[in-house]
C-alpha cells in the first residue's frame, strides 16, 4: 500500500499575483487489495475460517485520486473569504472491495465432540457436507458475489468568511 500527497501554494510573484491565494493539493493511493476469505458461522461462533486466510484470493488492486483547491482573498482589511472544493475519487472508480464471505445462510450446528475429535486427529472438517439440501442449512446466494465497492466520486464545495 502506498499514498502520495502533494500541494502547492501560489505566491504574489507568480503570474503578476493573479494566482496569489490559490492552493492546490492532491493525493494518490494504491492498495494491492484485501484477502477474500471464506467465513462460516459455526455453533454460533463468528469467524470460523475452514480453508485458511485468503482461500479465495484477493480483491482487485485499488487506486484512488483525490484533489483539493482553495482560493483565499481579502475583501477588506478585516474580512477574508475562502472558497474551496474537495473531490474524492476523482475518476469515479468503482473497484470491488469485498465479496460475499459466507457460504451458509444459517449457522451450522456440529457436535462439539466431533470437532474435538477432528482437531485431535488432525483431520480436516468437510464443512461443505454440512450445508445444502437435506442438511437444514441453506446455502447463501451471495457467497462469492461482489458485495462492496469503492465509494463513488464526491464533490464538496465550501466557503469560509473570516472577520
Amino acid at each position: 500500500n502506498a499514498t502520495i500527497f502533494g500541494n502547492y501554494a501560489f505566491d504574489k510573484q507568480q503570474l503578476g499575483g493573479a494566482l496569489s491565494g490559490l492552493i492546490l493539493g492532491f493525493s494518490q493511493s494504491i492498495s494491492d487489495g484485501l484477502p477474500n476469505t471464506t467465513e462460516v458461522q459455526l455453533n454460533s461462533l463468528q469467524g470460523y475460517y475452514p480453508f485458511g486466510r485468503a482461500d479465495r484470493g484477493r480483491t482487485p488492486m485499488i487506486t484512488q485520486t483525490d484533489i483539493y483547491a482553495e482560493y483565499n482573498f481579502d475583501i477588506t482589511k478585516d474580512y477574508k473569504v475562502q472558497f474551496n472544493v474537495n473531490v474524492t475519487n476523482l475518476f469515479d472508480q468503482d473497484t470491488v472491495t469485498a465479496y460475499g464471505r459466507r457460504p451458509n445462510r444459517d449457522a451450522l450446528k456440529i457436535d462439539p465432540d466431533i470437532l474435538k475429535q477432528l482437531y485431535q486427529t488432525g483431520q480436516p472438517l468437510d464443512i461443505m457436507s454440512y450445508m445444502g439440501d437435506g442438511t437444514g442449512v441453506r446455502l447463501s446466494e451471495m457467497y462469492g458475489m461482489e458485495s462492496a465497492f469503492q465509494g463513488p466520486r464526491t464533490i464538496r464545495l465550501g466557503m469560509r468568511l473570516t472577520f
